[in-house]
């Protein structure tokens, strides 16, 4: 059984961002690791939506401009 994400929780992620029209601008080398909870850890919008997932989770959202 593995543990939600909650503050204090070590996280292990990879990414990829897209425009609005579906065109890739960005994506992970490798696994971003952070501590979650860790202030400037990785932009609000995105923690917020991380809290609560499982290990192998897959996610995807869009965040509106002023969020990015």
């Amino acid at each position: 059984m593995s543990l939600a994400i909650t503050d204090g929780t070590w996280v292990r992620l990879r990414y990829r961002i897209r425009d609005a029209q579906g065109e890739l601008l960005d994506e992970a080398d490798r696994e971003l690791t952070y501590l979650h909870g860790e202030e400037d850890a990785l932009l609000p919008a995105v923690a917020h939506r991380l809290v609560g997932q499982q290990a192998g989770s897959k996610l995807s959202f869009q965040l509106e401009p002023e969020d990015a």
